[in-house]
């Protein structure tokens, strides 16, 4: 029983953008959202809106609190009807977790995150 537990637990991995997607049915994706979120014991957020129509959460909690994803990645949130910047349409379809009839929703790991944006975000992390 216990090579078998041992077992598992080496096949763990962590959660990325990629598999994520999975949590996601492209319905309702803000309040998927706020679900694993809330699952993962977020209950403050970290929110910037850049403009208009963009918005960066990320899980307000100590750096040693974090886990692996949803407490830890930074969501990029905007409509999902709007255009595609084309010097960031790969980055951001690669990291579309979820997009609906209202938004896109993206995520990001806080580091090697390339928008300049993100930089200043977190910043005093």
């Amino acid at each position: 029983m216990i090579l078998f537990l041992l077992s598992l637990m080496a096949c763990h991995k962590p959660l990325t953008h990629i598999g994520a997607k999975n949590y996601f049915s492209n319905q309702n994706c803000g309040e998927s959202l706020k679900y694993h979120l809330g699952l993962a014991g977020c209950v403050e957020m970290a929110v910037v809106q850049t403009d208009d129509a963009e918005w960066l959460i990320r899980c307000h909690k100590p750096k040693s609190d974090r886990g692996d994803f949803w407490d830890n990645y930074v969501f990029r949130i905007t409509p999902s009807m709007a255009g595609l910047d084309h010097q960031y349409a790969n980055l951001i379809e690669e990291h579309t977790i979820c997009i609906d009839e209202r938004v896109r929703i993206e995520a990001y790991p806080p580091e090697g995150v390339s928008f300049e944006i993100f930089e200043k975000f977190f910043s005093g992390d």
